[in-house]
């Protein structure tokens, strides 16, 4: 359970690196009171077989809620990620980002929803997947208002890493999996570009930790 009271600021950051056979499972309930702002990055870059992730948020008046994540599905995993935010109150905002890497035999299912009912509210959902080998990888991005006073709006890609990207690193001196890595580093990290800068580093460092990307890696 999570509460941020009146006018107060709260940045969490998780990152989870979990050992390969087991399964995990996480529920996150949360309100956020007037005016206030709710930050939540999460980060995961280590094999774990299965991960349950479930988070239903809501914001009051003019509060703001982001929620950004950054995840590897790797081979043999099996990822599923269940986002909802309500915006109950006037003004209050909400934007869920999510970036996806899904390798080899790998599986990643990323539901996002904002739901607005009150007047003068925005929200903002972007999910991008990027898929090396012969992975799977699942979103479905959901807004629902029942007031005619909201602004929603939503975009999600699927794709893999371009030739012409790692053709270009190549030329400055890189190798293909040197390139491959750099791509993928870069990809996750967009969706961290809100940490704080020290923050940042941290994650940046753990991220490089990653080893194994897609076939041949």
């Amino acid at each position: 359970l999570l509460y941020v009271g009146k006018n107060s600021i709260l940045k969490n950051l998780m990152i989870h690196n979990w050992a390969p056979n087991i399964d995990v499972g996480s529920k996150t309930y949360g309100l956020m009171d007037e005016n206030s702002k709710f930050e939540y990055y999460y980060v995961k870059i280590s094999p774990i077989r299965a991960l349950g992730l479930s988070s239903h948020l809501i914001g009051m008046k003019n509060s703001t809620i982001e929620v950004h994540e950054a995840s590897v599905a790797h081979k043999n995993s099996r990822l599923n990620t269940n986002t909802l935010i309500e915006l109950r109150g006037n003004g209050s905002r909400a934007v869920i980002t999510s970036r996806g890497v899904v390798e080899e035999n790998g599986y990643m299912n990323v539901m996002a929803k904002i739901i607005a009912e009150a007047d003068e509210t925005k929200g903002h959902i972007e999910c991008n997947g990027l898929v090396l080998g012969r992975g799977v990888y699942k979103t479905a991005p959901v807004l629902e208002t029942k007031t005619d006073n909201t602004r929603l709006t939503h975009e999600a890609s699927i794709g893999k890493i371009s030739g012409d990207q790692i053709f270009y690193l190549q030329t400055r001196g890189l190798s293909e999996e040197e390139a491959t890595k750099m791509i993928i580093l870069g990809f996750l990290s967009s969706a961290l570009i809100g940490l704080p800068e020290k923050m940042r580093e941290y994650v940046q460092l753990a991220l490089k930790q990653i080893t194994s990307f897609g076939k041949g890696f």
